[in-house]
């Protein structure tokens, strides 16, 4: 009897404790929130900034189906919220590969413990918009 008690208790403890870890697995800081914007609104290629000038070489691509492809051949997906935040993701991880802001045609990223500024550019020989 007191056997099949230890046995009990020893499945009991096992199940609570599998069903914490999914649980935690599940948990809304670890999910990609839902976009509430229309995607094609921030469609287009983002070039980097640096020293006040457009990098033709450094640039960050989103597409009208909340995809994203940087010029090191990098993907994923991207939310943007109401308040114009944006999270970038890698296509297997669940959490944020990068954020920051996003409006106007100017895209902020923090990369690294770095802020990094990307301008949407039709023409990037264009001068930068201020």
């Amino acid at each position: 009897m007191k056997r099949k008690f230890s046995l009990l208790v020893m499945v009991l403890l096992c199940l609570a404790l599998v069903a914490g870890t999914v649980l935690a697995c599940t948990d809304d800081e670890t999910t990609p929130k839902t976009p509430v914007s229309d995607s094609s609104a921030y469609a287009g290629r983002y070039y980097e900034i640096v020293n006040g000038q457009i990098s033709d070489s450094l640039w960050i691509e989103l597409d009208d189906d909340w995809g994203w492809i940087d010029d090191g051949d990098a993907f994923g997906t991207f939310t943007v919220d109401d308040e114009g935040n944006i999270e970038l993701y890698w296509l297997v991880a669940s959490e944020p590969a990068f954020s920051g802001t996003i409006e106007d045609g100017k895209m902020t990223l923090t990369i690294f413990y770095q802020e990094v500024e990307y301008v949407l550019q039709e023409d990037k020989n264009a001068e930068i918009a201020a």
